[in-house]
């Protein structure tokens, strides 16, 4: 009996501790599945995070290429499309066709609030510099380096900063040689002598180029500076046509540029300019953050992820999305022009050919309902015809209003030319009563839309 009761509980240890050992297996298998789908999901948030956060930045129309510890941003201003409309348009590819069903997002701005994504800031930080590259509204319109709010930029984190602009639709109103070195004056100039051994002081170069390839540049000839202070404000206004550009320096900035109408700097002008800006910094650890975040959830697990908007590449993958753009709102956006063929000539001068329009929209048509032609020097000369593409679109005794031959600064109701996307059209000619040799054109286009855009020829 003593036996049987020993063998009896034999048993029962062996069963308890069989027991045990199911339960911790069991709870071992949990653990690891868990491990597994924690994994899992998160793998998939990653994925789905660092997709979405390279994205945004294409909808900032920025390239940005780094080599040790050099910085290279290369971008075109004004934007053909606003940024906010671009990032509504990735917004909505997000939300439409990205995302599956299992999967939410929300974007954050800096400071963590939930914010939509078009209202994103215009602006890309170098860190740990606190470097921003910044545009003064969605569709770039001027464009700054600054490294506020911590002051001036130190010349102990820039070694040197190179700008590169070239304009494919612009030229200079004075070629910049020797002897038009008055023309290319800056104004105020806090440049002269050089600042090395001011903490703020940075080396640079700047180099300019209009459509017909001519280079203003510093340091040369025509520019002999090489350093700026930061803290401290120099301000070159260069006369072009269409637009005058405007560059600058210091000012607590490292740079700011805007296109401008000629003489009225508070008027923005529409010609487009490739910009790259070239930074050498004094080490190779830094970093490009768009200012805000994007948090995405797995529905159903609950798991969720965090991730800032990086500046730049934080993989090797490059998904480069077709996100269907809007049109503009304003006609005149898309409207472009090249004077730099211009010339008086025919019977008596009387005539000028040679001026090119461009609608730089890929999908929006534009259209001309009236132009309003003045020149310098006026001698009370008169406009007497207008030919775009060899159809007369006014005339001072059969098409448009008014009738009559018109004097400087008329405007005149023509017949509504209709520009397609992406087309190039000339104006056959402009037709005067006198000759127009050594004349300044202003010519204004009204759309029909009513907006307005504005350009400049000589003869």
């Amino acid at each position: 009996m003593r036996r049987g009761f020993v063998l009896t509980m034999l048993t029962l240890a062996l069963f308890l501790i069989l027991v045990q050992m199911t339960v911790a297996l069991r709870t071992e298998r949990m653990k690891v599945s868990s491990w597994t789908q924690a994994m899992m999901v998160d793998r998939k948030l990653l994925y789905a995070t660092d997709d979405a956060a390279e994205e945004v930045r294409y909808s900032y129309g920025i390239d940005a290429e780094r080599a040790g510890n050099q910085l290279t941003l290369c971008d075109s201003f004004p934007a053909n499309y606003s940024i906010d409309r671009c990032l509504r348009g990735y917004r909505d590819f997000l939300s439409g066709k990205y995302m599956t069903a299992d999967l939410s997002f929300q974007f954050y701005n800096a400071s963590g609030s939930p914010i939509d994504l078009s209202a994103l800031p215009p602006d890309v930080v170098v860190q740990p510099y606190n470097m921003t590259y910044h545009y003064e509204d969605y569709a770039k319109r001027a464009m700054s380096i600054y490294c506020a709010p911590g002051g001036a930029c130190k010349g102990s984190n820039i070694s040197a900063v190179s700008f590169a602009y070239k304009f494919s639709a612009a030229n200079f109103t004075w070629v910049p040689t020797v002897g038009n070195v008055s023309h290319y004056h800056w104004s105020p100039e806090a440049m002269g002598g050089g600042c090395t051994g001011d903490p703020n002081c940075l080396n640079f170069s700047l180099s300019v180029v209009d459509s017909r390839g001519y280079n203003f540049s510093c340091p040369s000839a025509v520019c002999n500076y090489s350093q700026f202070p930061s803290s401290r404000q120099s301000v070159l206004d260069i006369a072009m046509a269409p637009c005058w550009f405007q560059i600058t320096l210091g000012n607590n900035n490292i740079i700011e540029t805007k296109l401008h109408q000629p003489n009225y700097p508070d008027q923005p002008c529409g010609t487009g300019v490739n910009a790259c800006t070239n930074f050498n910094f004094s080490t190779q650890n830094f970093d490009l953050e768009l200012p805000g975040s994007i948090g995405v959830t797995d529905q159903n697990f609950g798991f969720s992820r965090t991730y800032p908007l990086p500046g730049e590449n934080v993989s090797a993958r490059e998904l480069m999305l077709e996100i269907p753009l809007p049109n503009l709102n304003k006609e005149s956006l898309c409207f472009s022009s090249n004077p730099s063929g211009v010339y008086a000539g025919g019977s008596g001068n009387k005539y000028v050919y040679g001026f090119r329009m461009v609608n730089t929209c890929p999908s929006q048509r534009i259209t001309i309902t009236n132009m309003t032609v003045s020149w310098v020097p006026n001698s009370s000369e008169k406009i007497e015809v207008i030919q775009i593409n060899s159809t007369t679109v006014w005339s001072y005794n059969s098409v448009g209003t008014p009738t009559g031959r018109q004097v400087s600064g008329t405007k005149l109701d023509i017949l509504d030319w209709t520009m397609d996307p992406g087309i190039t059209t000339n104006i056959t000619y402009f037709r005067f009563q006198q000759g127009m040799l050594h004349k300044n054109f202003t010519i204004n286009f009204t759309f029909g839309d009513n907006s307005t855009a504005f350009a400049l020829a000589y003869t």
